[in-house]
């Protein structure tokens, strides 16, 4: 073998070294379903998209480096199939990870957001037949976004796990307004999960020196294929408090997956403006990327609150009605 051929075969195993070093990965899932809603004298029929697990694309890559360290980066834009928008929702982030845990910076997901979604039945903090339950309804103190953020995460030290992020206003002249800094802490390990978090947001889209602070507290345990679950969430404020209560239950049987919810808001700031939430949903699996699903689900409302069944076709909330709908749709994870 010649000094060219071995020159050959050494950078060949370099580069393939290197590469080993890399990943990345394009992921995603599409969802569509057909909507029906039904508010006394409206009714609306229609498609919509991201019902049950959202549709996005997203990549993400990482590259180990010396030490035990990992760099990544991950990117996601949503996508709507009913009309073909999309958008850089939960935009992109870096983050260096090892042994001490992981920092992230860039456009992060709110970690409030995340408990919502971890112990909501059916919904979360996107739309669904039992709609977003945040109680972001006081001047929008909790987005689901914090762009300009940083946040820290801790490793699972025996099932407890923390995580703090802090997002920069960035306003000129006042450069707190719109910021937002958030602590969550749990335990999970096995059947069992337990959170706490709570968050202070300065002035939302109100006027400036307004602040708002959020509470949140889940819980859930399953019990072979049962798993009963729990939110308690509040929101204070501009002289405003909104409390959400959720409980539901997970139950699966083969590919069968059977699920209920009900939801009551409380607005201690407003006389008769409470509402009540049930739903039902039922999922089948097709494979283990697929799922055919159903959602039914009733609003009821006290005179002055006009919240409504979400389904992302569009109808106008009158205070004092109630509203009823369902989705029928597929969701496909790749």
């Amino acid at each position: 073998m010649n000094k060219r051929q071995i020159f050959a075969v050494v950078a060949s195993a370099m580069a393939n070294s290197a590469f080993a070093q890399s990943s990345l990965t394009l992921f995603g899932s599409v969802d569509s379903s057909l909507a029906y809603v039904s508010a006394k004298q409206q009714k609306i029929i229609g498609l919509t998209s991201g019902a049950r697990a959202g549709s996005s694309l997203s990549i993400r890559g990482e590259e180990k480096l010396e030490g035990g360290y990992k760099l990544g980066f991950q990117l996601r834009s949503d996508v709507n199939t009913d009309t073909g928008g999309d958008k850089l929702k939960f935009g992109g982030r870096l983050n260096l990870s090892g042994s001490f845990g992981e920092f992230r910076i860039g456009k992060l997901y709110n970690l409030l957001s995340e408990i919502r979604d971890t112990f909501t039945v059916i919904g979360g903090s996107t739309h669904n037949m039992i709609s977003s339950t945040t109680v972001g309804s006081i001047n929008g103190s909790s987005p689901d976004n914090g762009p300009n953020g940083i946040s820290y995460r801790t490793p699972s030290l025996g099932g407890f796990y923390g995580r703090v992020s802090y997002t920069f206003g960035e306003q000129v002249g006042n450069d707190k307004l719109g910021s937002q800094i958030i602590a969550r802490a749990g335990y999970s390990r096995g059947p069992t999960h337990l959170t706490l978090g709570y968050g202070l947001v300065n002035a939302g889209t109100d006027a400036k020196g307004v602040s708002y602070r959020a509470f949140h507290l889940g819980i859930s345990h399953r019990i072979g294929s049962f798993q009963p679950i729990a939110l308690y969430v509040s929101e204070r404020g501009n002289s405003k408090r909104m409390d959400l209560y959720s409980a539901g239950w997970r139950f699966w049987r083969g590919s069968n997956h059977f699920m209920m919810g009900y939801t009551f808001f409380h607005n201690k700031w407003q006389d008769s403006n409470n509402s009540h939430r049930l739903a039902l949903g039922y999922a089948y699996s097709l494979s283990k990327r697929t799922d055919l699903y159903c959602t039914i689900a009733h609003v009821r409302n006290e005179k002055s609150a006009s919240r409504k069944v979400a389904t992302g076709v569009g109808y106008t909330a009158t205070a004092g009605l109630s509203s009823s709908g369902y989705e029928i749709g597929l969701s496909h994870k790749f």
